[in-house]
Parts: structure tokens; C-alpha cells; sequence
């Protein structure tokens, strides 16, 4: 109820408690509740007698309607919004298996045992980034899955680089900042989950963490983390704002690969790729390769020149770590 009170007020004009009440079928006592609920939740709402309610300034929470503020109409994606969960990826797991349909969205404003790529605990204290799990449901193959991955990551860094900060992509889908105060800083992780069968993908879930309004990390992140908030001076910025441009460019890069493939997003993602032509590390499922990154297959497979002379390799899956 009030998230259909707070989408009347965000028109901009003030309305009265009466057009509310009738609007909603409740009383106008229980209207003026609900206000009080907004404001302690952080919404200046200025009250005029025989005026009504207007919505001064809103707080920067990401829930539907302050995100959906910034999203076209026709935006396909469904928001679900929470103030703590243990991971946003397990409830978009669970939604995925009961059916839900894709361009799901799930965002937390805290997580308690948010997980990144390779089991790696993610740090998120409330209020600073955006948590977030994306739910597709992709007509392609198992094989063709790390594809979406990597066009999500596309989607990202096209986001960031048009607002104006200075990243890159590190294999697979690692955004760093390329700013020169924090060189190949982490600023944003992927990580995915999926279930198929042996040749077709039911669904696939995009976990994304994005660091935005962090000012400090701990000790042990110090020297591998930054956040936006830090490549801009310290200036914050509106998390709901960021989420909705990351979720519409997001959903055209995904329309694009089902239309067209991969081609042309693999050229954009290498545009963004940080360590190609460079000695790098692969720590991989079988253990550990060495060599020279020198480039990304038409399937999404990093290319690796061995350091010990072998033949180029296809590196399925791994963590790249830039050598120095």
C-alpha cells in the first residue's frame, strides 16, 4: 500500500488525502499512517492543509518504485526489493525453480552471507553498493552460457565508462578502475548460477555486486577494492539511478545476443578487456597456468600462449590474475 502512495506522489503535484483515500479504498486515517511510515523511512513529504501531500526529496534506497523512477515504462524488468538477505542469489534461485519468469529482479539493500565468483565471501555493508541477482531464461545451450556473462559485463563497463569513470573488463567478467589513484581495483563482480539439461539452458541467474558509495574497505581489501564514490572525489552517488542505466543496458546487450550472437558483443567486450597481451596467471579448475592472454575465442574461452612454448591454449573457466 505504500508503495502505491509513494507512486501517487512521485507525479510531482500535491494531491490530498482524499484523492488517496478514494483512490486506495482505505481511510484517510490510514493514509496519514502510511505518510508517517514514508517519512521515518526517510521521504520528506510536506503536508498543506485543504492541499494535500507532496513529496519533497526522496531517500537514495533501491526498492521498485525509486529505482522504477528512472526506468522507461515499458521496462520489462519486476523488482523485488528487501532490506537484508542472506544472498539475493538463493531467493532468485528459489523464484527460478518455481517458475518465475525471466527479467526477475532481486536487490538487497544488506546482505549477510553475500558470496562472489569461486566461493569468495563479497563485502557489502548496507546502504553503499548495489547487491542485485538477475533471472534469465536464455533459449541457448549450456555451452553458449558464459556468453550472457560476459555481455552482462559488457553492459556494465559501457554504463560506467558512458557516466564517466575509467574501468575495464578483467577475464571473465571483473570490472576494475583504470583510474591512475587505484589501478585494476575491483570494482564490480559476477558470478552465475544456472540449471539445464544437456542442451538447454532453464534458467540462469546473474548475481552482480557493485561497489558505489563505499568510502574505506577493510584492511585485507584495501589494496584490491575501490568504489565509484572513491574515482570521483568522494562525491556520492544515487544507487537507484545507477541500477536502472545498469538494468536497461543489461537488457539490450541480453536482446541483442538472442537476436544476433555473440560476434559483435565479443568485439565490445575485448574493446573493455584489461590484460590482453599481457602476462597473465590462471588459477583454473585443474591448476595453475601461466602465459601471455592473447585474446578471447568466438565461444567466450580465453586464449592463452603458454610461457613454456606450447601451443595456444582455450582456458574454459578460471581466475585471471594480472601479473606485474
Amino acid at each position: 500500500m505504500r508503495d502505491k502512495i509513494l507512486s501517487m506522489l512521485q507525479e510531482g503535484q500535491e494531491i490530498s488525502g482524499e484523492a488517496i483515500s478514494c483512490a486506495l479504498n482505505i481511510s484517510r486515517a490510514a493514509v496519514g499512517k502510511h505518510i508517517q511510515v514514508l517519512r521515518e523511512a526517510g521521504y520528506q513529504i510536506a503536508a498543506a492543509p485543504r492541499r494535500g501531500y507532496r513529496l519533497i526529496s526522496a531517500p537514495d534506497l533501491l526498492n521498485q518504485i525509486e529505482i522504477g523512477r528512472w526506468l522507461p515504462p515499458d521496462s520489462p524488468w519486476r523488482i523485488d526489493d528487501f532490506p537484508e538477505l542472506d544472498t539475493t542469489m538463493r531467493e532468485a534461485r528459489r523464484l527460478a525453480e518455481e517458475g518465475a519468469a525471466e527479467y526477475r529482479v532481486v536487490i538487497a539493500e544488506r546482505q549477510t552471507a553475500g558470496i562472489g565468483r569461486l566461493g569468495r565471501p563479497w563485502y557489502g555493508p548496507a546502504g553503499s553498493g548495489l547487491w542485485m541477482a538477475l533471472l534469465f531464461r536464455p533459449h541457448m545451450a549450456p555451452t553458449e552460457a558464459q556468453q550472457l556473462t560476459l555481455c552482462n559485463a559488457v553492459a556494465i563497463a559501457e554504463t560506467l565508462t558512458a557516466l564517466g569513470f575509467p574501468v575495464g573488463i578483467k577475464w571473465p567478467n571483473d570490472i576494475l578502475s583504470l583510474h591512475p589513484d587505484y589501478p585494476h581495483r575491483k570494482l564490480c563482480g559476477i558470478r552465475t548460477e544456472m540449471r539445464a539439461d544437456s542442451d538447454r539452458v532453464e534458467w540462469l541467474i546473474s548475481g552482480i555486486g557493485v561497489n558505489i558509495n563505499m568510502t574505506e574497505f577493510p584492511p585485507e581489501l584495501q589494496d584490491i577494492a575501490c568504489s565509484l564514490r572513491m574515482l570521483q572525489q568522494g562525491r556520492p552517488l544515487r544507487r537507484s539511478q545507477l541500477a536502472a542505466a545498469l538494468l536497461q543496458q543489461i537488457e539490450q546487450t541480453y536482446r541483442q545476443l538472442s537476436n544476433s550472437g555473440f560476434a559483435e558483443l565479443r568485439q565490445r567486450w575485448l574493446a573493455h578487456a584489461v590484460g590482453i597481451g599481457e602476462q597473465v596467471s590462471i588459477h583454473a579448475p585443474n591448476g595453475m597456468e601461466r602465459g601471455i592472454a592473447t585474446g578471447m575465442d568466438e565461444a567466450g574461452y580465453l586464449l592463452l600462449l603458454p610461457e613454456d612454448g606450447g601451443p595456444e591454449r582455450r582456458i574454459l573457466a578460471g581466475d585471471m590474475v594480472l601479473r606485474t
